[in-house]
């Protein structure tokens, strides 16, 4: 029975459908139930999009505060005058 359900393992592409966390990347996990019923599929972990937010807000960030410290941005010239 375990080499039927490993052959099945082996067998599902990685990346869609999945049985186990294995054959998902390493930034997704088997979902296996969902509101809609069994599932099966690779879902990306929350920590994900937490990095991804939180690097796009440091990008930002970064970018604004440079540009107006920078003496040769527009916006420096219009923080200084108030």
């Amino acid at each position: 029975m375990d080499d039927v359900v490993d052959n099945i393992k082996d067998n599902i592409p990685r990346g869609d459908r999945c049985l186990v966390d294995d054959q998902c990347s390493f930034f997704e996990y088997c979902e296996t139930y969902s509101e809609q019923g069994i599932d099966f599929h690779c879902r990306i972990h929350l920590w994900v999009w937490f990095a991804l937010v939180a690097t796009a807000v440091a990008l930002v960030l970064a970018l604004g505060l440079s540009c107006i410290c920078c003496p040769c941005c527009c916006l420096y010239n219009l923080c200084r005058k108030t």
